[in-house]
């Protein structure tokens, strides 16, 4: 009998790419039957993991008896966690986070889950030595993994550790690519995608809507050998310049890279991670995204997906080009 693999987070990217993953792999379908978990079942994509023959339930991470439900016969979990930005401090965002990923894990353990993979991130606080203390989705994560880590799974847990996602390069204007004056799409003239950052400072990225279920699918193929590790999740190492060549050469336009003051960058992006998001970019490119060692445990990382090619910054960008306009 198949073993009941739920998933969080199922119609969105890192959820939705783990599921993707499992469904198109021989051996972890013929072990495993996916169960989608997701806050509204009628959505477009809810019907299109039904069209696949995914078993799609309601779970609410704020709700302990929906997910008391969804979880009831499950063997295996993938669990993560949105950030919360409507609470009005800092304080109570990380706290929402927090009691999220506490509620998910609480219910699997109750529901007598069997193996737990939980998506985290490290402390920027803890890495910073306390430089760098606003990045309060990570500290939320890092908290909710302490936590998790405290709990007791007969199979035990794994923790699936993303890096920055380049999606964050066109879907959101984390680093703004701005235009030099008189620069359109049709022109060409140069743009320049801008971020406090120095040239020199290397950032950890993952396409994480394609490769998320490559590196949790590898902890699935063996949980035995990955029970309590961290498999850190990244194509590599990568500076803004190099991000803004792939850029270049996807659009065939000509874009670099300038960085400008932190008040500036901070007036430049959104004011709801205006607060925080400095923080992060910061405390990642100085101290590494994984510490000191992040380039060996990246490359372990990738030597244990044996041959599956992750996505590069230059394949991201010829799949889904900046629109320039």
């Amino acid at each position: 009998m198949s073993k009941i693999f739920a998933v969080f987070g199922a119609t969105g990217q890192q959820g939705g790419s783990v599921i993707d993953h499992v469904l198109g792999n021989p051996l972890l379908a013929a072990i495993y039957k996916v169960r989608a978990i997701t806050r509204d079942i009628t959505t477009v994509k809810a019907a299109q993991l039904r069209d696949q023959n995914v078993e799609v339930v309601h779970g609410d991470a704020d709700d302990r008896g929906s997910l008391n439900a969804a979880l009831a016969g499950v063997h295996s979990v993938f669990a993560m966690t949105m950030p919360a930005h409507r609470p009005s401090t800092v304080e109570q965002a990380v706290e929402a986070e927090l009691c999220a990923a506490r509620n998910i894990a609480d219910a699997a353990q109750t529901q007598g889950v069997a193996f737990f993979i939980f998506s985290s991130l490290l402390s920027p606080t803890a890495l910073s030595h306390g430089r760098y203390t606003r990045f309060l989705p990570a500290e939320a994560k890092a908290r909710a993994e302490q936590y998790i880590r405290g709990l007791a799974f007969p199979e035990g847990i794994a923790i699936f550790m993303p890096a920055y996602f380049m999606q964050n390069f066109v879907a959101a204007p984390f680093m703004p690519l701005l235009p030099e004056p008189g620069a359109s799409a049709s022109t060409t003239a140069r743009w320049t995608l801008t971020s406090h950052l120095p040239p020199s400072a290397r950032l950890a990225l993952i396409d994480v809507a394609t490769d998320s279920g490559r590196f949790v699918g590898t902890i699935l193929a063996n949980p035995n050998r990955y029970r309590g590790k961290t498999v850190c999740a990244a194509a590599g190492q990568f500076t803004i310049p190099q991000v803004a060549a792939a850029m270049a050469a996807a659009t065939g336009k000509d874009i670099g890279y300038r960085q400008i003051p932190l008040d500036e960058y901070r007036a430049a992006i959104p004011p709801f991670v205006a607060e925080f998001l400095p923080d992060g970019l910061s405390a990642w490119t100085e101290f590494g995204y994984y510490g000191t060692d992040s380039d060996r445990l990246i490359t372990e990382a990738l030597e244990d997906l044996h041959g599956s090619l992750v996505t590069t910054p230059a394949d991201f960008f010829a799949a889904h080009p900046p629109k320039l306009e």
